[in-house]
C-alpha cells in the first residue's frame, strides 16, 4: 500500500479505554481529519448506480424508536464508481459497495425470512434494477478498468462473484479493515446471522488488501474506521465539487444523523428523551456506543454548509418509499452522489 498514505488524527481517540473519552476525542480532532481529506482535492469523476430496494425490519433501521406499526422499513441498495488521481497522479478508479442481489439472499438473515414467504411475493417485496454489470457498461465504465472495490462493511456480501477467477472485477482489489477481513472469515455466533458463509471462497489472496489506519486513497478519497455497526466497519469517504460525503450503512437515512429534526413518527421524541443526537442502525449492535461516536465522525466530517441542514452523508442502504410502507420515508434524501 505505498500509494495510501496513512491519516493519523483519530488513531488517539480509538486508544482510549472509555467510550466517553473516545467520543470526545473525535469531537476534538475530527475537524483536522475533515480538513485533511477536503483539502487533498477532489474526485475526478462518480456515478451512483441503483441495485435493490428490500425489506429490512424497522425496529433495526431505527433502534425502535420508529412509531409506526409497519414491520419493515425499505431500503435501497446502491454502488457509487469513482475516478480520482491517486498519490503518484495516477488516474485510479474504484468501485464502492458493489453488492449482488444473489449473495445477500445468501446471508442467514435474508435466506431465513425467504423461507417464511410465498415464492410468488418476493417481486412484491423488492425491486432489483438492471444488473450493475450491465448499468456500468452503459456508463462507459468497463469492469476490467477498476483498480479496486471496497464495502463499508461485508454484511450479506458474497465476494467470490465479484473478485474470483471469473468475477465481474477479477482484476481489482478488495480494500477491507483487518478485523472486518477477519471477522468474516471466522464470525462470532451473534454474527454469523449476517454475514455469508463462503465469502472469500475463490477469491486470490493478493486480490485482498486490508488496513488498519485510516488512509487517504488520492485526491478527494479517504477510507476512515468507524467501527460499532461491525468491528471492521469503515466509511467511504468522497470529496466532490458539491460537498464532502461520507458512506456507510451506520444510520439508514439523513434522520438517523439528525432525528430532532425528523418528520419520521417517534424520533424526534425519542431523541429528546434520551438526549442523544443519534439513532443507530441496530441490527448487530457489536459496539453501539462505537458506533455512536463513528456516527458523529461521519457528521463532523460530512458537515453541512448550513448549520441548520443535514448531514452530507450518503447511507450505502437508504430508506426509501414504498407502497407497503407508504408513511414511512425519509424527511430529506441523499439519493445519488452530487
Amino acid at each position: 500500500m505505498v500509494s495510501f498514505r496513512k491519516l493519523p488524527y483519530i488513531d488517539e481517540a480509538w486508544t482510549y479505554a472509555t467510550s466517553s473519552a473516545r467520543l470526545s476525542e473525535i469531537c476534538r480532532a475530527g475537524p483536522k481529519l475533515r480538513g485533511a481529506i477536503r483539502d487533498s482535492g477532489t474526485l475526478l469523476r462518480h456515478q451512483t448506480f441503483d441495485i435493490a430496494l428490500f425489506p429490512y425490519p424497522a425496529k433495526y433501521a431505527f433502534q425502535g424508536a420508529c412509531t409506526l406499526p409497519f414491520p419493515f422499513a425499505f431500503l435501497t441498495n446502491r454502488a457509487i464508481f469513482a475516478e480520482y488521481l491517486d498519490l503518484e497522479g495516477e488516474k485510479r478508479r474504484i468501485i464502492i459497495n458493489p453488492s449482488t442481489p444473489e449473495g445477500a439472499r445468501r446471508a442467514p438473515f435474508f435466506a431465513q425470512l425467504l423461507q417464511k414467504i410465498p415464492k410468488w411475493s418476493e417481486p412484491l417485496l423488492s425491486r432489483q434494477y438492471r444488473p450493475l454489470e450491465e448499468q456500468l457498461r452503459n456508463a462507459g465504465i468497463e469492469p476490467e478498468t477498476i483498480d479496486y472495490i471496497t464495502f463499508d462493511h461485508l454484511h450479506v456480501q458474497q465476494l467470490t462473484t465479484l473478485l474470483g477467477p471469473n468475477g465481474l472485477f477479477s482484476k481489482a482489489s478488495l480494500l477491507v479493515t483487518a478485523n472486518e477481513y477477519n471477522a468474516a472469515r471466522r464470525t462470532h455466533p451473534l454474527q454469523k446471522h449476517w454475514y455469508v458463509e463462503d465469502a472469500f471462497r475463490d477469491v486470490p489472496q493478493e486480490n485482498i488488501k486490508t488496513f488498519e489506519h485510516d488512509l487517504l486513497l488520492g485526491e478527494g478519497l479517504a477510507l476512515v474506521r468507524t467501527p460499532g455497526h461491525t468491528e471492521g466497519n469503515h466509511s467511504i469517504c468522497l470529496h466532490t465539487l458539491h460537498g464532502l460525503y461520507t458512506v456507510s450503512e451506520n444510520g439508514v437515512c439523513l434522520d438517523s444523523y439528525c432525528p430532532r429534526r425528523s418528520s419520521i413518527p417517534g424520533l424526534v421524541d425519542y431523541a429528546e428523551r434520551r438526549d442523544i443526537d443519534f439513532v443507530l442502525n441496530a441490527n448487530t449492535l457489536e459496539r453501539s456506543l462505537d458506533q455512536y461516536a463513528s456516527m458523529k465522525l461521519e457528521s463532523i466530517i460530512s458537515a453541512p454548509a448550513s448549520p441548520d441542514g443535514f448531514p452530507l452523508h450518503f447511507s450505502s442502504s437508504e430508506l426509501t418509499p414504498f407502497y407497503l410502507a407508504p408513511t414511512l420515508e425519509p424527511t430529506e434524501t441523499i439519493g445519488k452522489l452530487l
